[in-house]
């Protein structure tokens, strides 16, 4: 697996923040809330909601602003399906938190960096959790698996299979595939994507239990 690196504190502005390192790519997230919107009816469950904005020199190569926005809602959307299930929005009644991510540098493996930084800036935040989402990619390229991909071997991948986990509840939170792999190379492909989840969610884990020793949480 790609080195990983994770910190959180890195936006002081915030209610709670986090930096992840992933795949060859860098987001950031910033945590604000929980916010009263006096207009939202009544409900008895909170609301998440998540920005997402790509630094201009985020990909070398030159996009059009229409596909960099659609990038940007695809992202944002994954990104709630996959954090909604671990937030105890219950707790939060006509109230909402706003993710806001920043994709620094897109690589490989920028969906889940991207729910990653979020699990980890919503800890941070002490959003009250069922427990800390991991997310990981897996691309097939037909004779190997690789996970974590720098853009590079993303490029050469028959299948790209994306997962997201709370594996302290043995719980699958999103699923998302892309390619022409044959069923047996994408279920091989999800299984070595759920133990990436594992992996990352026992490195999120520590940074936040050493955050938690430094008195930062």
């Amino acid at each position: 697996m790609a080195a990983v690196h994770a910190d959180v504190g890195v936006i002081t502005a915030a209610v709670g923040s986090a930096v992840i390192e992933l795949g060859g790519s860098r987001v950031l997230c910033a945590i604000y809330g929980p916010n009263v919107d006096s207009r939202q009816e009544f409900s008895g469950r909170g609301q998440l909601q998540c920005d997402v904005q790509y630094a201009t020199f985020a990909r070398r190569r030159h996009c059009e602003p229409a596909a960099i926005a659609e990038a940007q809602a695809e992202v944002a959307a994954d990104v709630l399906a996959a954090l909604t299930p671990a937030v105890r929005l219950e707790d939060y009644p006509k109230t909402s938190w706003a993710i806001n991510i920043f994709v620094v540098q897109e690589g490989g493996a920028v969906l889940p960096a991207a729910i990653n930084a979020a699990s980890l800036a919503l800890a941070h935040a002490s959003v009250h959790m069922r427990g800390l989402v991991g997310a990981s990619a897996v691309i097939s390229t037909g004779d190997d698996m690789q996970v974590h991909p720098t853009e590079e071997a993303a490029g050469t991948a028959l299948a790209t299979v994306i997962v997201a986990t709370m594996p302290a509840l043995g719980q699958t939170c999103l699923v998302r595939s892309a390619g022409r792999a044959s069923p047996v190379q994408v279920l091989d492909a999800v299984a070595a994507a759920r133990k990436g989840c594992g992996d990352i969610h026992a490195h999120l884990r520590k940074v936040l239990l050493a955050r938690a020793a430094d008195g930062q949480l």
